[in-house]
Order: C-alpha cells, then sequence, then structure tokens
C-alpha cells in the first residue's frame, strides 16, 4: 500500500528532513536582514554561478553514482566515482578562476577565488557522500552529516557576515556555508571508506566503466541546463533591473522554492533511491504502479501548500522580508505554483533514468531552457520581476510536458488526471471564497491572524480533497486514470 510504504520511508529519514528544511527556510531572512540589499544581491549572484559551474563539471557524477550504485553498493563503483568528482571539482575551480578574473574588480578577486573554491570543493565532496549515503540507505549517518551541516552552516555564515568587511559580506556567507560543509563530506568520507563493508573490492570492468560514462556524460549537460533553468533569470534580472533586483527576486523565490521543495523532501516524494530500487528489486511493474502512486500522493499533499502560498503571499512577504524587499510578494506566488511542476516532471524523467535514457533528459531539460531564457529576455524588460517568474514558470511546464512525452515509450504510469482536476477545483473553489468573503483581507493585517489563518485553510482543503473526493484514493490502491 502506497500509504505504508512512503509513510515508512519518511520516517525513517525524518530527521535529515525536519532540521535541513527550517534551516533552509529559515536562512532566507536570516541572510535579508543581515545583509544590505546589495550585499545580499552579491551573495545571490556568487552562489546561482557556482550551483551553474558546479552543475555543468561536477553534479552528474553524483547522478551517476546514486543511480549505478542504488542496488549495488559496490567499492568500484565508489572509487571510480570518487576519482571523477576530483577531477571534475578541479575542472570547476578552474572555471570559477576565470570568471573571478574576467568579471571581478582587483578588490574582491583574490577574496571570491579563495570562497568560491572552498565553497566548491566543500560542496562537491558533500554531494558526493550524501549520494553514496543514499544509494546505500545510511539512515542514520546521513540524517546526523546533512543535520549538522545546515545548523553548522547557517551558524557559522550569520557569524562570517558579522565579522566581515561590509564590502565582503556576501563572500563571508559563502565561506560561513562552505566550512561546515566540507567537515561533513569528510566526515561522510572517513565512514564511507573505512565503516561500511562494500560487498566487491575488485577493479571497475571495462565494459562497466563504459557503460557508466555513456550514461553520465549526458548528465554533464542536462545537469547544466537543470540549473541554468533554475538560475539564468537572476543574470536577465540584474542586466536589466540591477542588483537591488536581484536580490528581491532571489529573496522571494527562494522562500517559495524551498518551502515546495521542503514539503517533497520531508515526505520522500522527490527521492529517487526509493524508486531505482523499487524498479530493480521488484520489476518493471510494480516500478510503474509505484510512480503513479508517487504522483497521486505528491498532488494531494502538496498542491494544498503552494496554494496557500500562493494565496498569502501578500500577506507573510513583509513580515519575514524587510520593507524593501515587499516588492517580490507576486515572486513568491508564481514560484509556489511554478514547483508543482517540478515535481510532475521529476516522476517522468525517473523514469528514462530507470531506462538509462539520460540523452533524452538533456533534449528535455534543453529544450526547457531555450524557453526560459528566450521568455525571460522578451518579459523582464516590460514586466520586471514578475516577468521572470513567469517565464521560469512556462520554462518548468515546457520540462514537465517534454520529459512526459520523451518517457511514453517506456511505459510510465498514466498521469491521475481525475485526481488532478478535483484538486485544482477545491484548491481554486477555497481561493475564491477566501478573496470574496473578504477573509483574505482581514487576516493580512496582522501576524496573529495571518498564521492561524493559514493553518486552518490548510486543513480545509486536506478534508475537502480527503472526504469529498471519492475519485482521489491516496490511501488505497485504485486503477490507473
Amino acid at each position: 500500500m502506497i500509504k505504508t510504504e512512503v509513510v515508512r520511508e519518511a520516517l525513517k529519514y525524518l530527521p535529515s528532513k525536519v532540521i535541513p528544511g527550517a534551516v533552509g527556510l529559515l536562512t532566507v531572512p536570516v541572510l535579508t536582514h543581515s545583509l544590505s540589499q546589495e550585499q545580499y544581491g552579491q551573495y545571490v549572484h556568487f552562489s546561482v554561478t557556482l550551483s551553474l559551474i558546479y552543475a555543468a563539471c561536477s553534479a552528474w557524477v553524483c547522478s551517476t553514482l546514486l543511480r549505478y550504485n542504488a542496488a549495488r553498493n559496490s567499492r568500484p563503483i565508489y572509487l571510480f566515482t570518487a576519482r571523477l568528482i576530483t577531477a571534475s571539482l578541479a575542472v570547476a575551480s578552474a572555471a570559477w578562476v576565470v570568471y573571478c578574473r574576467g568579471r571581478l574588480p582587483d578588490s574582491t578577486m583574490i577574496w571570491a577565488t579563495l570562497a568560491g573554491i572552498l565553497w566548491l570543493w566543500s560542496h562537491g565532496a558533500y554531494e558526493f557522500h550524501q549520494a553514496w549515503l543514499r544509494s546505500v540507505n545510511h539512515a542514520a549517518i546521513y540524517s546526523i552529516a546533512i543535520s549538522w551541516k545546515s545548523a553548522a552552516g547557517l551558524l557559522c555564515a550569520f557569524l562570517a557576515v558579522s565579522l566581515a568587511d561590509s564590502n565582503l559580506q556576501s563572500l563571508g556567507a559563502l565561506a560561513g556555508f562552505a566550512l561546515p560543509m566540507l567537515a561533513c563530506g569528510l566526515f561522510v568520507a572517513v565512514f564511507a571508506r573505512t565503516q561500511t563493508p562494500l560487498v566487491s573490492s575488485d577493479p571497475l570492468p571495462a565494459n562497466e566503466k563504459s557503460a557508466l560514462l555513456r550514461y553520465g556524460v549526458p548528465i554533464i549537460f542536462s545537469s547544466a541546463c537543470l540549473s541554468a533553468l533554475s538560475v539564468s533569470d537572476r543574470y536577465v534580472v540584474e542586466h536589466y533591473l540591477g542588483l537591488n533586483a536581484v536580490a528581491v527576486y532571489g529573496a522571494s523565490y527562494e522562500i517559495a522554492e524551498k518551502t515546495i521543495f521542503f514539503v517533497n523532501a520531508l515526505l520522500q516524494l522527490s527521492s529517487s533511491v526509493s524508486i531505482f530500487k523499487r524498479f530493480d528489486e521488484s520489476g518493471a511493474e510494480k516500478g510503474r504502479a509505484y510512480v503513479g502512486d508517487l504522483m497521486r500522493f505528491y498532488i494531494f499533499f502538496t498542491f494544498p501548500i503552494a496554494a496557500v502560498l500562493a494565496i498569502y503571499a501578500p500577506a507573510f512577504v513583509p513580515i519575514i522580508f524587510p520593507p524593501e524587499y515587499v516588492g517580490g510578494a507576486s515572486v513568491a506566488s508564481v514560484v509556489a505554483v511554478s514547483g508543482l511542476l517540478v515535481g510532475i516532471a521529476h516522476r517522468y524523467s525517473i523514469i528514462l533514468s530507470v531506462h538509462m535514457k539520460s540523452g533524452l533528459l538533456l533534449l528535455a531539460s534543453g529544450g526547457a531552457l531555450v524557453a526560459n531564457v528566450v521568455l525571460c529576455l522578451l518579459l523582464v524588460p516590460r514586466f520586471g520581476i514578475v516577468g521572470a517568474a513567469m517565464s521560469t514558470f512556462i520554462g518548468h511546464g515546457v520540462l514537465a510536458t517534454l520529459t512526459a512525452m520523451f518517457s511514453r515509450p517506456y511505459g510510465p504510469p498514466p498521469f491521475p488526471w481525475r485526481a488532478f482536476a478535483w484538486t485544482v477545483t477545491v484548491l481554486l473553489a477555497i481561493a475564491g471564497c477566501l478573496m470574496s468573503t473578504g477573509l483574505l483581507a482581514w487576516s493580512s493585517h496582522s501576524f496573529v491572524r495571518l498564521v492561524p489563518m493559514m493553518g486552518a485553510t490548510i486543513l480545509v482543503m486536506y478534508g475537502l480533497l480527503y472526504w469529498g473526493g471519492r475519485v482521489v484514493t491516496i490511501f488505497r490502491r485504485a486503477p490507473h486514470t
């Protein structure tokens, strides 16, 4: 039963989701209050550039390790991918040095270079070993590592910002997050090499290396495209509107996106490993049914959260951010809905990953990126940061559509249209009631009113979806439609 399977997986990894998720949501308000708007804009610029470089150079190794080691727990795969991640991080560091020398003034170039290289190696070590932990299902060590990394990272970033020169506070935040991440990666690396008996110590055969690279190389470009799909709008906003607009846009984008991703992670709704294991251990039919059940579960649990974020964003953004960030409320509403499309695309991209069709993932992510960039260039000059949010929403829609189309030859579960239609109908009806009765305006004037109203809205949404929607059979198996 889907209820039992998902709840069991969620409880196993619950500590690893609650603390990092809460810290992630807290990070954005802390930084926007600690940094000036220009410094926060620089922090967003530096962090998205580093993320993009990492995605283009190194993220593919972690994705490949996660896919190939999910059902095998093989030391040769671990050692081979460890060499790959080391080489890829060297390339990423070189790319960051070139960027700093070409784009930054001499006064900040050296510090930016050092902070960026520290972040890249820390992030790479952490991501590689957390991918290994997930692939072999070490929930306890994974939970300890990621929880400590998240809490210590925010504390170190806050201290670094407080102690740094006013012109270097954005770099201080980067270095503050990187140091605990590096310590966490080293801790997990020691555990991986000495504490866990892996089943094979023979060298990885040449044919397996070839197969691994055939899968991994297209992931290099698809990872870069997916990362660019999420962050390229910041560069367009900076070009047309400046760093302050990047700060406003980035803050609202982050808080909405992190909330949706936190809900997914909390319920293991975005767990690639659980799906890989289902296909590898139980066969294609059961794996297909599991993905279909997860899709309905995802619609039931995540859509109401996104709806509440979209409805109440104009009220809670002024509460959690400084006054100069209020203009990003509409961005949070759009991004909350956009995050839902990422989850839908994930379900179909998993089918392609199961069948090792990383080339099709590249086509889907590349097409979505092109659509996003073109629309950004057209909409940002006319509509400002809202245009950037809308272009990203459409880009994620293109991604979901293309992954669904490309996965059709490989037997994906049919999309649960009845569950989707019922859920959207309920959410739109509740949103209409809140606006027409004045309850939304009434709750927006006070934090004491806002929080209970948001909680009550979510409970009413879940109640109507569960008790009134017999077509949405979430907790018992039903024919896919």
